[in-house]
């Protein structure tokens, strides 16, 4: 079973963030992977604008998607580039995520 934790996302954030017309959203709620979600308030916190994350769930590397003019910022911070999107969706030429720092605690049935 996937854990996961609802979380508000800033209101400042929610115009670069997500698509506001879409229902799943126009509250400002969204599901984060439980084990990422402090590290996502964190970088938040910090001014970038996260875009979507996955813990991986103990099968894969996970990954934080985040907004072009925050790079430097999570480089800054000392994230490592994510790598291991699939061919058909940018394989090592995608430039949009990072490695999360959180482990992932999350268990998958």
């Amino acid at each position: 079973m996937r854990e996961s934790e609802t979380v508000y996302i800033p209101k400042n954030f929610l115009i670069k963030n997500v698509i506001v017309d879409d229902d799943i959203y126009k509250d400002g709620k969204l599901e984060i992977d439980k084990c990422l979600v402090e590290e996502i308030k964190y970088l938040w916190l910090s001014g970038v604008h996260t875009q979507g994350c996955c813990c991986g769930h103990g099968k894969a590397t996970g990954f934080i998607q985040v907004e072009r003019t925050d790079f430097s910022k999570m480089l800054e911070l000392g994230y490592e580039w994510y790598r291991g999107y699939p061919e058909e969706f940018g394989g090592k030429t995608r430039y949009d995520a990072f490695i999360p720092k959180s482990k992932c605690t999350c268990n998958e049935e």
